[in-house]
């Protein structure tokens, strides 16, 4: 995929379903993003140390961040 293409379409993103256990630092590793990009792509998410079992998070591929 070329950067226009990027550019035109966005970055993708998925949904990952909070399980039990789960913390946004260790989403991010497993989704291999930083916890900054983790928490920019869910800007509803207030304190990242409070997600709760069955919330929904965006991942966005990262092999497709600018």
């Amino acid at each position: 995929m070329t950067l226009a293409t990027l550019l035109l379409i966005g970055n993708p993103t998925f949904a990952y379903t909070v399980e039990v256990g789960d913390t946004m630092s260790e989403i991010a590793e497993e989704n291999g993003l930083t916890l900054q990009e983790l928490s920019k792509a869910n800007s509803q998410i207030q304190k990242i140390n409070l997600i709760y079992v069955g919330q929904k998070l965006n991942t966005i591929a990262s092999s497709e961040i600018i």
